[in-house]
C-alpha cells in the first residue's frame, strides 16, 4: 500500500488537500492485475495542521520580541525588530509602521521593510489608503486586487503588490498609530494573518510604551537635578547681577528648546520693566531696554498672574510682543512671572525663533518652578543691595561727623595754645612761650596730615608761630594782646 499527500483544484476554484492511497490488485499467482485507490478530502486536518504550525511560530515570534522588549531600550530598533520579524512570520513581501503625528494630524512611516524604494518618512491622511482606512476606522483593513481602495493604495504599505493589510495601533483608548503589510501575489491576506498582524502591533504599542516611560524618567531625572543645580547655583551668590545670569544660563540649560532668553525686572517706580540679563538678543540692552505698561500686555498680565504658554506668536489670537527687533521673529515663547509673597517682582521670557509649539506644558511647569526658586534668590539679593547701599551712606555719614569733630578739635587745642601763650608772653615767660608755639605747631601739622576742612586755618596758624618764633628773641616781651613783639622800653 502505498500513501501520498496532494492538493487539487476543484470545480469551484478551491484547493484542496487530498490523501490518495493505492494498492495494487493481483491474481492468485500474484501477478498485478489492476488497483485501487481510496481519495481522502483531509484539507480540514491539513489546515489545523497549518494553523498550529502558523501558531507556534507566532509564539516564538512574540517570544523572541519579548525578549527583545526586555532588552532593548532604544524605540527605533525595537519597531525595526517588530516589522521584520512580522515580514518573516507573515511570508509577506513588504511591511510599513505608520506612527501618528497629532500635531499634524497625520501618520508618518516610520519603518519600511519591502521591496519598493521605501516610503519611510512619507505621510498618511485619514482615509488615505489601506492604512487611512484602518486609522479612520479603528479596525482591521484588507484589499484584494478588484477592490474599490484608491489606486496605488498598497504602495502605501510598502510594495506594488495585489493583496494588503493594516491594523491600528492602540494602547487602551490611545491610537498609536498603524502596521501595515502587502503582498505581491493576488493572495489574500488570511484571518490568521490579520491575527497575527494585531500581535505585532500590540508588541508596537507596548515598544512605544515602555519607551515613553523610559523617556518620561529620564526627563524628569534631568530636570529635578536642573532644578537642584539651579537651587545649588542660586544660594551661592549675593550679587544680583550674577545671580541673574545664573537663573537665566540654568534656565535655558533645563530647557533647551529655547534659543533666547531675557529677565526683566521691576523698577522702583513699578512701572516699567528692565532687561537686567539676556542671551541671544541683538537688539536687547542690559540696563537700557525698558518695557512701558502700554507696550507689552502679555508680560505685565503675566507678571501679575500665571505662567503662559505661546505656542504661535503669528497666531491671531496671540499678544506676544517680540521684546526687540531682530532679523528673525519669533515663533513660539514661554514666560513665567518672579514674584515674591505675592509682590510682582519681574519675569523670565524664553522664546524659540526657528519653531512653533517649541515649548510643551513640561516646559512651562520647569520654567514656573525656576521662577519661584529664584524669585526668593532675587530678592535676597535685592536687599542685600539696599543694605550694602545703606550701609555705604552711614559710612560716609559716620565719616563725616568724625571729620567734623576732628576739625573742632584741632581749632580748639590751637585756641588753648595760644591763650596760654599770650598769657606767658606777657608775664615775660619767653621759653615757655616757645613750648607753646611749638604745640601750635605740631597741631596744625597734625590737621594738615588728615587733610580735613579747616586746613586753611591750620596753616595760617603754622605760618604766625614760626613768624613769632623767628621774630622775637630769647627773653624779649610780647604785647599779651597781639602776640606781637617786643614791647618798648
Amino acid at each position: 500500500t502505498n500513501s501520498a499527500e496532494m492538493v487539487i483544484s476543484w470545480p469551484d476554484g478551491q484547493w484542496r488537500d487530498l490523501l490518495v492511497s493505492t494498492a495494487p490488485i493481483r491474481d492468485p499467482e500474484g501477478a498485478i492485475t489492476g488497483a485501487v485507490g481510496v481519495f481522502q478530502d483531509i484539507t480540514e486536518l491539513e489546515q489545523a495542521k497549518r494553523d498550529l504550525q502558523r501558531r507556534t511560530a507566532q509564539l516564538e515570534t512574540v517570544r523572541q520580541v519579548g525578549l527583545h522588549l526586555s532588552a532593548e531600550l532604544e524605540l527605533g530598533a525595537l519597531l525595526r525588530t517588530i516589522v521584520v520579524q512580522a515580514v518573516a512570520l507573515l511570508h509577506v513581501d513588504g511591511c510599513v509602521l505608520y506612527l501618528f503625528r497629532p500635531e499634524q494630524d497625520l501618520l508618518e512611516a516610520v519603518v519600511a521593510i519591502g521591496d519598493s524604494s521605501g516610503p519611510a518618512g512619507r505621510l498618511v491622511h485619514r482615509g488615505e489608503g489601506v492604512p487611512g482606512v484602518a486609522w479612520e476606522t479603528g479596525q482591521p483593513s484588507r484589499m484584494t486586487e478588484g477592490t474599490d481602495l484608491p489606486a496605488g493604495a498598497a504602495q502605501l504599505v510598502g510594495s506594488s503588490g495585489a493583496a494588503a493589510a493594516a491594523v491600528p495601533v492602540r494602547w487602551g483608548d490611545e491610537f498609536l498609530g498603524v502596521i501595515a503589510v502587502s503582498r505581491k501575489a493576488a493572495m489574500p491576506v488570511a484571518d490568521a494573518d490579520v491575527e497575527a498582524l494585531e500581535l505585532g502591533a500590540a508588541q508596537v504599542a507596548i515598544a512605544i510604551r515602555n519607551a515613553r516611560v523610559v523617556a518620561q524618567e529620564a526627563e524628569q531625572r534631568r530636570r529635578a537635578e536642573a532644578l537642584t543645580q539651579a537651587t545649588a547655583v542660586l544660594a551661592s551668590t549675593l550679587d544680583l547681577e550674577e545671580l541673574l545670569r545664573y537663573l537665566l544660563s540654568a534656565a535655558m540649560e533645563a530647557i533647551p528648546s529655547a534659543d533666547r532668553g531675557a529677565v526683566l525686572l521691576l523698577d522702583k517706580a513699578g512701572e516699567r520693566l528692565v532687561a537686567r540679563t539676556q542671551v541671544g538678543y541683538a537688539s536687547l540692552r542690559v540696563g537700557e531696554s525698558m518695557v512701558a505698561r502700554d507696550e507689552q500686555p502679555l508680560l505685565w498680565a503675566t507678571l501679575e498672574g500665571q505662567s503662559v504658554l505661546v505656542p504661535d506668536v503669528d497666531a491671531g489670537d496671540s499678544v506676544f510682543v517680540p521684546l526687540a527687533r531682530e532679523v528673525r521673529s519669533p515663533q513660539s515663547s514661554v514666560i513665567a512671572p518672579l514674584r515674591y509673597r505675592g509682590g510682582p517682582i519681574g519675569v523670565v521670557v524664553l522664546t524659540n525663533f526657528t519653531r512653533k509649539s517649541a515649548f510643551g506644558r513640561q516646559d512651562l511647569e520647569l520654567l514656573s518652578a525656576f521662577a519661584d526658586q529664584a524669585a526668593v534668590a532675587v530678592e535676597n539679593a535685592r536687599l542685600y543691595e539696599d543694605a550694602q547701599g545703606k550701609a555705604v551712606l552711614e559710612e560716609r555719614q559716620r565719616l563725616a561727623r568724625a571729620l567734623h569733630d576732628s576739625v573742632t578739635q584741632s581749632l580748639y587745642s590751637l585756641t588753648l595754645f595760644t591763650q596760654t601763650a599770650q598769657r606767658r608772653a606777657g608775664a615775660g615767660d619767653m621759653e615757655r612761650v616757645q613750648e607753646n608755639l611749638r604745640q601750635i605747631s605740631e597741631t596744625a601739622a597734625q590737621s594738615l596730615l588728615t587733610e580735613q576742612p579747616g586746613n586753611a586755618v591750620a596753616k595760617e596758624a603754622i605760618r604766625l608761630a614760626s613768624q613769632i618764633r623767628r621774630e622775637v628773641p630769647a627773653g624779649a616781651k610780647l604785647d599779651p594782646l597781639t602776640g606781637r613783639g617786643p614791647l618798648a622800653a
